[in-house]
């Protein structure tokens, strides 16, 4: 949830928490107005008067105000906040930015193992929906994605036969050997391709997770094309597949190098941002929408 910030919080985290104080108070925000917000230790104030604990809470916010203004320069056209070397405040005006980027922010703060569903709606389903859109449009003209599995009462088989036939793989299901039959989604929750008119194999094939909250760490190198099409695909596509890794969080070049090569292409909040297209379908904008208002009423209710 959406704890203030402490002494050991990297910036990402702070800009987050300033963020969600403009959509809360919809006024600027600025490192002095948040001064009361910030809560430090009084064993981390120096007696000496080197440094006071007003100091280091505003040298803090104000590393938080250059990380929104990095992500201002991230996705330029899309991020909803004006940024100044003081302060940061919501953009006035209504928005589908707005609403996806608010969308993003909250279900990365939240626990997403007790606080996903909102108003009904899932938010880490509502998340892979929009990743697989953001995935076609990452990849292109006439580019297409799917979410995996999109049924709750679909078998694993039925999953692994519907990217066959969507794919047009020349493949059939593929039981593993040793296999309980318990599979989920073995590590994959989105798949985009950008498929040819012949319909023959060999063509640009991308398979990717999709993780709310911030306990993605340990799945960078869950998703693995040779393991997913190897196991289940009694032929394995003709064409080298992709690795995709989408987050709502935004957590700035903090060992960038080293996620980005576990985990292949890397989308984090300020990428799909960047790659969010101009128009969503309307039924997965209302209830991205209607989540936001639950959403939002309750993290302001939890930061009294």
């Amino acid at each position: 949830m959406f704890n203030r910030p402490n002494k050991n919080d990297p910036a990402s985290v702070v800009a987050d928490f300033i963020e969600l104080q403009c959509f809360l108070q919809r006024v600027p925000v600025s490192a002095n107005s948040l001064r009361s917000l910030y809560s430090i230790p009084d064993d981390e104030i120096n007696n000496e008067g080197i440094t006071s604990s007003d100091d280091y809470s505003i040298d803090t916010l104000d590393d938080g105000i250059k990380e929104c203004n990095q992500r201002s320069m991230d996705c330029p056209a899309a991020y909803p906040f004006d940024v100044t070397a003081n302060a940061v405040s919501l953009h006035t005006s209504e928005s589908l930015n707005k609403e996806i980027y608010e969308f993003l922010l909250l279900s990365t703060r939240f626990n997403m193992r007790d606080e996903s569903k909102q108003a009904g709606h899932d938010a880490t389903k509502l998340f892979e929906e929009l990743c697989a859109i953001v995935a076609a449009e990452y990849f292109g003209h006439r580019s297409r994605s799917m979410v995996f599995g999109t049924a709750e009462n679909d078998t694993f088989q039925d999953k692994v036969e519907r990217v066959i036939n969507s794919l047009n793989l020349t493949s059939t299901f593929k039981p593993p050997l040793g296999s309980t039959g318990r599979q989920k989604d073995a590590a994959v929750d989105v798949i985009a391709w950008i498929p040819f008119t012949d319909k023959k194999d060999s063509q640009m094939i991308a398979i990717g997770q999709c993780k709310t909250g911030t306990h993605w760490e340990n799945m960078l190198t869950a998703t693995q094309p040779n393991v997913f099409f190897g196991s289940y695909f009694s032929v394995e596509p003709f064409a080298d597949v992709e690795r995709m890794f989408f987050m709502s969080e935004s957590y700035g070049m903090d060992r960038w190098e080293e996620r980005s090569r576990k985990a292949g292409i890397v989308l984090d909040r300020t990428r799909i941002m960047d790659f969010l297209p101009d128009e969503l379908d309307s039924e997965l904008t209302g209830r991205i929408m209607e989540w936001n208002r639950a959403a939002l009423a309750f993290a302001e209710k939890k930061m009294k």
